[in-house]
């Protein structure tokens, strides 16, 4: 995204599952559909 000129604005961890343990794969059968995910917000400066 910043090789394409936009500039990181932000995160937020409104997806966050704070039952995931985070050490094991996002695919394993165990925590499947259940994994934290991300938000990143990014903002293309005015010229």
């Amino acid at each position: 995204m910043e090789a394409a000129g936009f500039v990181f604005d932000g995160e937020s961890d409104a997806l966050l599952n704070p039952e995931d343990p985070l050490d094991i794969p996002a695919f394993d059968p165990s925590i499947r559909r259940h994994t934290s995910q991300f938000i990143y917000r990014f903002r293309k400066p005015a010229h």
